[in-house]
This record gives C-alpha cells, sequence and structure tokens, in this order.
C-alpha cells in the first residue's frame, strides 16, 4: 500500500533529529503521519464523520444504501444510484486524495497560529502552490459556515490607526460580534468586514468571474448575509479585549497574510475565528471541525 509520508519523515534518522528540535505541537505531525499512513485510514475517518450527512438516496429516496470501496461512496440497492463521499463535503469538485486533504486539513486546523500558504506547502507533500491554495480556501469557506452557526447576541466595531495600518488591503474597520461567557475567558467571537468592504469583495469576485479565474468555484459568498444590528446589543469592546484582537489580527492580515486580496479576507477571518473560539480545547482541531459537519444533519438509515 502506498504512504502518504512526505519524504522527509521516510528516514529514521530524520524522524529523531525531528523530534529533538522540535516541540510538542510540532511532534503532533509525527503522529498524524503514522495513525493515517495509507489513504484507507483516510477514507475511514472521512466515512466515519460524513457518514452523517446522508440519509436516503437522492434520486429515490430509498434508505436502503450499500458502501462501495470501487468508488469511495454508497451506492443506493433500489435504483442503484451512486453517491460519492466527496460529493457530500467540502471535497467535492476535486481529483485530490483523501489523503491530500486529511493533511492539508491537518496543517491549517493543528497549529494556534494561522499559517501562510507558502507555510503549509513547505511542511505538505503537496508540490503546486495554486493547489494548496485551493485546498486552504475550500477550508476556510467551511469553517464561515460553522461559525454563522453559534448565536451571537452582541455587536461592536473595532477601528485600526493609520499609523499602524500598513497593508493596501488591510480594513479600515472590522465589526465583531460575539456571544460573551460567565468568566470572560470563553467568549465566542465572529469577525466579518462591514457591508462597505463586503460589497466592494463581492464586486471584486464578479469581475474575476468574466475572466479565466483558475479557481472561480471558490468566488462565492461566505455565509453571511447582511446584518441586521437590530437583533444585536450594541457595546463597546473593553480596552485590553479589543487591543487584544486588535494586535492578532495586524500580526494575521498585516503579517502572515500581508497584501491578500480583497475577496480573500473573509476566508482568512473565519479561520482565526475558528481557532480562537476553541482555543482552549484539547481535542485535535481536525477532529473538532469533522464533528461540526457532522451534527448539522442526521445518521444514514439502514446502511449496510
Amino acid at each position: 500500500m502506498c504512504t502518504i509520508l512526505p519524504e522527509f519523515f521516510l528516514s529514521l534518522e530524520s524522524r529523531n533529529l525531528y523530534k529533538s528540535n522540535h516541540n510538542l505541537t510540532k511532534m503532533e505531525n509525527l503522529q498524524f503521519y503514522t495513525a493515517f499512513s495509507v489513504e484507507e485510514k483516510c477514507i475511514d475517518y472521512f466515512k466515519k464523520h460524513l457518514s452523517y450527512k446522508v440519509q436516503s438516496c437522492t434520486n429515490c429516496s430509498s434508505d436502503k444504501l450499500r458502501w462501495n470501496n470501487s468508488f469511495c461512496g454508497w451506492k443506493c440497492s433500489s435504483c442503484t444510484k451512486k453517491i460519492s463521499l466527496k460529493s457530500i463535503c467540502f471535497m467535492r469538485d476535486s481529483n485530490k486524495s483523501f489523503s491530500d486533504w486529511l493533511e492539508i486539513l491537518h496543517l491549517v486546523m493543528n497549529d494556534k497560529k494561522p499559517i501562510s500558504v507558502q507555510g503549509i506547502l513547505r511542511q505538505s507533500k503537496q508540490k503546486r502552490n495554486g493547489t494548496v491554495l485551493y485546498m486552504i480556501r475550500k477550508i476556510q469557506l467551511e469553517l464561515g459556515k460553522i461559525n454563522s452557526k453559534t448565536k451571537y447576541s452582541k455587536i461592536s466595531e473595532i477601528s485600526f490607526e493609520g499609523s499602524r495600518k500598513k497593508s493596501i488591503n488591510f480594513p479600515d474597520r472590522i465589526v465583531v460580534c460575539y456571544k460573551p461567557s460567565e468568566n470572560r475567558k470563553r467568549d465566542e467571537i465572529r469577525l466579518f468586514l462591514n457591508n462597505n468592504y463586503r460589497c466592494y469583495a463581492r464586486n471584486l469576485k464578479r469581475n474575476l468571474l468574466s475572466t479565466n479565474f483558475s479557481f472561480p468555484k471558490l468566488l462565492v459568498d461566505e455565509g453571511i448575509n447582511e446584518v441586521n444590528q437590530k437583533y444585536y446589543q450594541r457595546q463597546k469592546i473593553k480596552v485590553n479585549w479589543r487591543n487584544k484582537i486588535t494586535g492578532n489580527l495586524i500580526r494575521l492580515l498585516d503579517g502572515i497574510h500581508h497584501e491578500v486580496a480583497w475577496y480573500n479576507l473573509q476566508l482568512i477571518l473565519d479561520e482565526y475565528c475558528f481557532k480562537y473560539n476553541r482555543r482552549y480545547s484539547i481535542e485535535w482541531k481536525v477532529d473538532l471541525f469533522m464533528q461540526e459537519i457532522a451534527i448539522r444533519t442526521g445518521r444514514i438509515a439502514h446502511t449496510q
């Protein structure tokens, strides 16, 4: 069976050197490549979580579905309709293997701090920057959908001082919806561009769709409708918390993701919010990601 280990991990000497020079967070990468060393294990992992998204045949509504290894999906026993595993999630319309997707998902989610596309490319077994960029953006789109499920109650706005805003694509202000917690340490937030910036981003997307843009399917709305502010209690954010968020965003948008395109800004913010809202979790972030996807729908019925 074919391994998915990058060349760096194939040498025992390299692995020992890696252990001695990296911290526990980096050690988790080695554990990942050991646990998911073959394509079949990656398929089983996605199947375990995504089977909840399939309840019945989309063609005849039959609930008698059988898993088929030949095309990695379910086949209806009544009408022979096929439902592939990729077609029911963020991996749809992709020819990358399940091991490729799980690797990129792990590299995106496992680090507390955001990593640039180039940083993930260097760590992964992928060779093309465009491929990694596409996969990351697809994951970030899904993170935006997950973030939108939280019931936020308060809204505020953060402005950035002009002297600290160096990037030409850095917004002047960010809207913050948040859900306070009792101890103030587990507040959940959703950051997004205000309506003017979002309109500008949408116009850019429309213009790109009329060109030969490489990834037109990424030019979709991130699932954030116009915010009806009457449903939120407007409240100023405390200075210390505001400064912390501001500093993080400056490092994020003006540092790691400097000069990021306007139509990708919301995706970057959604990744940051997902990680921020789960900053105290000790679980593998990929598990949390897949669990969030799974709980939105029911379980397959009568699967064999």
